[in-house]
Protein backbone atom coordinates (compact mmCIF):
# COMPACT_ATOMS: atom_id res chain seq x y z
CA UNK A 1 0.00 0.00 0.00
CA UNK A 2 2.77 2.45 0.87
CA UNK A 3 4.38 1.88 -2.53
CA UNK A 4 1.12 2.75 -4.22
CA UNK A 5 0.88 5.99 -2.26
CA UNK A 6 4.44 6.92 -3.17
CA UNK A 7 3.65 6.20 -6.81
CA UNK A 8 0.60 8.47 -6.69
CA UNK A 9 2.57 11.35 -5.24
CA UNK A 10 5.44 10.80 -7.69
CA UNK A 11 2.98 10.95 -10.56
CA UNK A 12 1.51 14.14 -9.14
CA UNK A 13 4.94 15.76 -9.18
CA UNK A 14 5.69 14.57 -12.70
CA UNK A 15 2.46 16.13 -13.95
CA UNK A 16 1.09 15.96 -17.45
CA UNK A 17 -1.76 14.22 -19.20
CA UNK A 18 -0.21 10.75 -18.88
CA UNK A 19 0.04 11.15 -15.11
CA UNK A 20 -3.60 12.25 -14.96
CA UNK A 21 -4.70 9.17 -16.91
CA UNK A 22 -2.72 6.79 -14.68
CA UNK A 23 -3.98 8.39 -11.47
CA UNK A 24 -7.54 8.32 -12.79
CA UNK A 25 -7.19 4.57 -13.31
CA UNK A 26 -6.25 4.25 -9.64
CA UNK A 27 -9.68 5.70 -8.82
CA UNK A 28 -11.21 2.51 -10.21
CA UNK A 29 -9.44 0.29 -7.63
CA UNK A 30 -12.32 -1.94 -6.51
CA UNK A 31 -10.74 -3.21 -3.29
CA UNK A 32 -9.61 0.02 -1.64
CA UNK A 33 -11.66 3.13 -0.96
CA UNK A 34 -8.51 4.59 0.57
CA UNK A 35 -6.59 4.31 -2.72
CA UNK A 36 -9.55 5.80 -4.60
CA UNK A 37 -9.69 8.65 -2.08
CA UNK A 38 -5.96 9.38 -2.36
CA UNK A 39 -6.09 9.24 -6.16
CA UNK A 40 -8.95 11.75 -6.20
CA UNK A 41 -7.09 13.96 -3.73
CA UNK A 42 -3.93 13.90 -5.85
CA UNK A 43 -5.87 14.70 -9.02
CA UNK A 44 -7.45 17.67 -7.29
CA UNK A 45 -4.05 18.90 -6.15
CA UNK A 46 -2.74 18.77 -9.71
CA UNK A 47 -5.26 21.45 -10.74
CA UNK A 48 -5.32 20.13 -14.30
CA UNK A 49 -8.44 20.76 -16.33
CA UNK A 50 -8.13 17.29 -17.88
CA UNK A 51 -8.58 15.77 -14.41
CA UNK A 52 -12.04 17.32 -13.97
CA UNK A 53 -14.03 14.76 -16.01
CA UNK A 54 -12.38 11.93 -14.09
CA UNK A 55 -13.20 13.55 -10.76
CA UNK A 56 -16.81 14.26 -11.74
CA UNK A 57 -17.29 10.68 -12.93
CA UNK A 58 -15.90 9.40 -9.63
CA UNK A 59 -18.28 11.60 -7.64
CA UNK A 60 -21.20 10.28 -9.65
CA UNK A 61 -20.26 6.60 -9.47
CA UNK A 62 -18.34 5.90 -6.27
CA UNK A 63 -20.50 4.67 -3.38
CA UNK A 64 -17.86 5.37 -0.73
CA UNK A 65 -18.34 8.58 1.28
CA UNK A 66 -14.57 8.64 1.83
CA UNK A 67 -14.02 9.20 -1.87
Amino acid sequence: MSQRFRALFSLRHSGGDDAIRVIARAMTEPDSALIRHEAAYVLGQMKGSKAIPHLVRQLEQDPSPMV
